[in-house]
């Protein structure tokens, strides 16, 4: 009897590349009936990976068509990169894939966003600064706030007009901002301005920074609206430590 991984490590590979490398030697029934159950097993897992992509990417399947997305699918569902991955984490390669195809400008967008919205759903809690956090504080305390971006937050940068399916529509955008800062994922499309100074949130450290940020930016007069449009978004939250 082979070793526990070596034996894992025969399964793996009889399941993915077929029954040529069936490892005869690791099962008590025989051969025929083993290698029978094996192949209702590959079925199954094939097609709990085809299901975990179209619920993963729902609004993309609509976009480009069932049968061109399940097309696509099958074949992404042999790649190594989703071979390795979780059903939960099978998604993460797949707008990379989708990419390399076809694939319109507006319909890759929206596949990576519809990824970064179910990496926002899973992210960590984390409370959200707010306007009120400042109340009854100095200038100097206020711009020495140590900030963080608030762990749920994913950017997508965007290559087209966003797709009306997402109900979110924005003539100016340069990035979709996707944020769970309580109970719900939210989108908030950025103009460009908005999306300069969303992207430097990470590296300020302090809320003075990010200021200063702004007004290079943005110049004096519209810096701050720029930062308040942000922390309503829930996209900043309190660090510990500006260090």
């Amino acid at each position: 009897m082979p070793a526990l991984l070596e034996m894992q490590q025969a399964f793996l590979r009889c399941l993915y590349d077929g029954p040529e490398y069936f490892p005869e030697d690791a099962f008590a029934q025989s051969p025929d009936r083993a290698l029978l159950a094996m192949r209702a097993y590959a079925n199954t897992v094939s097609h709990a990976r085809l299901v975990a992509l179209e619920e993963s990417f729902p609004l993309t399947r609509e976009h480009i068509g069932s049968e061109i997305f399940n097309r696509i699918s099958r074949d992404f569902i042999e790649t190594p990169d989703a071979r390795a991955a979780s059903l939960n984490d099978i998604g993460y390669a797949f707008p990379d894939f989708l990419s390399a195809t076809t694939m319109d400008r507006q319909g890759h967008d929206l596949c990576q966003i519809e990824w970064a919205w179910l990496e926002s759903y899973r992210s960590a809690e984390a409370p959200p600064l707010s306007l009120t956090d400042f109340s009854g504080l100095a200038q100097d305390d206020v711009l020495t706030t140590a900030i963080a971006l608030h762990p749920s937050v994913r950017f997508i940068p965007l290559s087209a007009e966003l797709p009306a399916s997402l109900g979110c529509q924005s003539t100016n955008a340069a990035m979709l901002m996707i944020a769970r800062p309580h109970a719900a994922v939210l989108l908030y499309p950025l103009p460009s301005e908005t999306a300069q100074i969303a992207n430097k949130i990470a590296s300020s450290k302090i809320l003075g920074n990010l200021l200063g940020h702004a007004i290079e930016c943005a110049g004096e007069d519209a810096a701050m609206t720029h930062i308040v449009t942000l922390i309503e978004a829930g996209a900043i939250t309190k660090a510990k430590d500006p260090a």
